[in-house]
């Protein structure tokens, strides 16, 4: 279950990072599309060399969902959705003083717990999810680029499998030593620094 009151308290903790990131992107950036290009999931596409159905030549480097786009979409949808219907206004200091056992509430404490139950296994899939999503990786590992002062990286490609050749990473790689360790180790951003 989500309370109101601690999204609300992080949220105020987290946007003041945010913005931190935010400027010194702005700050940072080579080109002054750079954090656009994040935004629109820019991409260089090799496949357009091939492309016979059009007369007129096109450039490889594009923009928009590409492959993994609905994806993202769905999920972030799906996250809405959840966070919609599972906030709860109540204070955790009152939801805790309800689950204090009595004989007579037994069973309304038991289905309480279930609900908890599932509703943090959820959680955790939807915080395994964001870890796995190609999109959400490749936006964050542009902004560490960004907030470092590299161009954006219009030839960033996940490596899935091994024989790949000209992959920026595994996605381990990635998370690991191109977006985490840069932000803690490069950046000014407290959340990270103190593992908030």
């Amino acid at each position: 279950m989500l309370f109101e009151e601690l999204l609300n308290k992080k949220y105020g903790e987290l946007i003041i990072e945010f913005d931190k990131l935010h400027e010194l992107i702005v700050k940072n950036q080579t080109h002054d599309s750079d954090l656009l290009l994040v935004h629109l999931n820019a991409f260089y596409n090799p496949d357009v060399h091939n492309w016979n159905n059009t007369e007129q030549k096109m450039s490889p480097y594009m923009f928009g969902p590409n492959h993994e786009g609905h994806s993202e979409n769905t999920h972030h949808s799906f996250i809405g959705q959840y966070i919609k219907h599972n906030t709860s206004s109540e204070t955790l200091e009152n939801h805790l003083k309800n689950l204090v056992y009595s004989e007579e509430k037994r069973k309304e404490i038991d289905q309480i717990n279930f609900d908890e139950a599932i509703s943090i296994q959820t959680e955790m899939l939807i915080y395994l999810k964001i870890w796995e999503s190609d999109t959400f990786i490749k936006k964050f590992f542009q902004l560490a680029n960004l907030s470092l002062g590299f161009a954006y990286d219009w030839h960033y490609k996940l490596q899935t499998t091994s024989r790949e050749k000209g992959a920026t990473g595994t996605r381990d790689v990635i998370i690991r030593t191109k977006i985490r360790d840069r932000f803690k180790r490069d950046c000014k951003i407290d959340c990270v620094k103190d593992n908030k």
